[in-house]
């Protein structure tokens, strides 16, 4: 079954185009600063197993060692250090340019690793096949096109990293597809075109599309960004039932607030560097985020838009 030409494709599946970071309109009734007024969250999440100093190597996702990562030979992430162990639910955090979406290019195949060492489950990231074991949640306003395309058709497209495009879906494909729909509390809409459906709920849709294909490990760019409050506070209901599920997840945001009591460790970025790395708890107690250089700027970053290169699922991504 090949999904309708405007649903959005798993990077590198044919028609895929993607922007890891698109513009936000600030002072909007969905803008960041009004997602923070009343929002609920659930309960601090203490760090799970396979987290901090004493977990062993076999526990680590993802791992960095002096990663030089780029275009053409000009690196942009330069001398990066970084494990992600599972369960853990780590926030990338910096100012427009620090090189977090190069980072992310890198973990997915689609920048050059130009020095140092890029593992993915144990393996060097040109070795890494496994792709559905990595899930990809875009930052999209707006999931719908010419053509209406319903939840389920677009969650359906999250299944091809697991199977041929030629081969028919099964039972576990379809089985997999429920539950993934199930998982954002979108059920009630599972036949209503996606164009209907508002930002907040898109945004759940991108999410379930991702968990169809099961991934260990799900990298997600700006989940709460131009949400407003309700349905942000779903998001981030969604995003605790997904991590005790059992999921890992590395999140790229601007707005580490409203994730507060998710997150299990804060990464920092600036200048192509990797300059903070500690416990989300430590870090985002109330006098610490507020004197912190990069938590104050990022409260009022403005995100310009990027392009992503195809191949993340396709051909040309890692190990293509």
């Amino acid at each position: 079954m090949q999904p309708p030409p405007d649903v959005p494709q798993p990077p590198g599946s044919p028609g895929y185009s993607e922007s890891p970071e698109s513009p936000e309109s600030p002072g909007s009734p969905d803008s960041p600063d009004s997602a923070r007024a009343g929002f609920e969250t659930p309960g601090p999440r203490p760090a799970g197993p396979g987290t901090g100093p004493g977990a062993g190597p076999g526990d680590a996702m993802l791992v960095l060692r002096g990663a030089q990562i780029g275009y053409t030979q000009h690196p942009t992430v330069r001398s990066a250090d970084l494990t992600i162990r599972r369960n853990e639910v780590v926030a990338l955090i910096g100012p427009n340019g620090s090189g977090k979406s190069t980072l992310v290019r890198g973990v997915l195949g689609l920048a050059r690793v130009l020095g140092g060492e890029v593992e993915l489950f144990g393996l060097p990231a040109s070795r890494f096949r496994e792709r559905h074991r990595i899930g990809y949640v875009p930052q999209r306003h707006t999931v719908g096109g010419g053509i209406p395309s319903t939840v389920h058709e677009v969650v359906c497209s999250g299944r091809l990293p697991r199977r041929r495009w030629a081969l028919r879906s099964n039972r576990e494909d379809r089985a997999a597809v429920a539950a993934a729909i199930e998982t954002v509390d979108l059920t009630a809409q599972t036949k209503v075109p996606v164009a209907h459906l508002s930002g907040g709920q898109q945004r759940r849709v991108l999410i379930a599309r991702a968990l169809a294909s099961e991934p260990e490990i799900m990298i997600m760019d700006e989940p709460t960004a131009g949400v407003d409050v309700v349905h942000a506070e779903r998001l981030v209901k969604t995003l605790s039932t997904l991590v005790d599920n059992g999921l890992t997840l590395l999140i790229v945001t601007h707005e580490v607030h409203p994730l507060r009591n998710v997150l299990t460790r804060v990464v920092g970025m600036d200048g192509g560097r990797i300059t903070l790395d500690v416990p989300a708890d430590r870090l985002l107690s109330s006098t610490a985020e507020a004197a912190h250089p990069l938590l104050a700027a990022d409260a009022h970053a403005v995100i310009p838009p990027t392009d992503l290169v195809a191949g993340w699922m396709g051909t040309t991504g890692i190990g293509g």
